[in-house]
């Protein structure tokens, strides 16, 4: 429900700040050959329009014959998102995503369909960097909050709850051997950006005569998220089958990867 309402909101939103173009901004649009320019100014208009496959097949046709024409990958990037293709237009932003200066409403389109493809982490990271370049930006504190939420849900962060985590998975020894993993971790909520938690793993080898290298670990920890993308574990663990498999380590997780969702 929470997406339908965002894509319902995103078309009139990002048409009504093309609209008024601040001067720079319309300038950049004009750095292409005159022709190029109209044909632009043209896909542009269609895609106002909602005659998406139309404007998306001059900006192709421009991008292709202007590879490092940032105004026509922009609106290749926004129109695309238009059109629902979110898979398209994030593969799209790739090509300038390392550009200095983003727009708002190109965030907030690549924002909206970061959360539409489940990558909460990137929408909160891309907005909030945004928001320091524009912190009066309204739209901006609204993508922002909504990746917030969305990470809530997604992967506990900043959450308050208490949460209880089931996985289990296939997984290959060093010989090349099929075994199975099987984790169970409790955490709760103790300050800010901190939990405590319990988790039990196990696995188990396909073979009987590896059963020596089976696993059953408890262990109990504080996690540290730093941001979206960084956590670090403290954990002090012990092996319930040997007891010389003990002691403490320290884990960070980086998140950063588009699409990853481990933990």
């Amino acid at each position: 429900m929470w997406r339908s309402a965002n894509n319902k909101l995103l078309v009139p939103a990002c048409l009504l700040i093309l609209t008024f173009l601040s001067p720079s901004q319309a300038e950049s649009m004009q750095s292409g050959t005159p022709a190029s320019d109209k044909e632009h100014l043209r896909a542009v208009n269609l895609g106002r329009e909602g005659r998406y496959d139309e404007a998306l097949n001059i900006l192709n046709r421009l991008t292709q014959a202007n590879p490092n024409n940032y105004p026509y990958q922009r609106d290749l990037v926004i129109i695309t998102a238009w059109k629902g293709d979110c898979v398209s237009a994030l593969e799209e932003f790739e090509k300038i995503r390392g550009t200095t200066e983003l727009e708002p409403y190109l965030v907030i389109s690549v924002s909206d369909c970061m959360l539409e493809r489940d990558r909460p982490r990137e929408a909160l990271t891309l907005s909030r960097s945004a928001l320091k370049r524009h912190p009066d930006n309204p739209s901006l504190i609204h993508a922002m909050q909504k990746a917030t939420l969305e990470l809530k849900i997604y992967d506990n962060y900043l959450d308050e709850r208490n949460a209880l985590e089931f996985r289990i998975a296939t997984d290959s020894d060093d010989q090349g051997l099929n075994e199975w993993v099987g984790r169970t971790e409790f955490s709760s909520y103790v300050a800010e950006r901190t939990r405590i938690y319990g988790r039990y793993l196990v696995t188990r080898a396909d073979r009987a005569e590896f059963n020596d290298g089976n696993l059953d670990r408890v262990g109990f920890g504080v996690r540290y998220r730093f941001n979206e993308q960084w956590s670090i574990d403290q954990e002090f663990s012990a092996d319930l089958q040997h007891s010389n498999r003990g002691g403490a380590a320290t884990k960070d997780t980086n998140y950063a990867t588009p699409g990853n969702s481990s933990r």
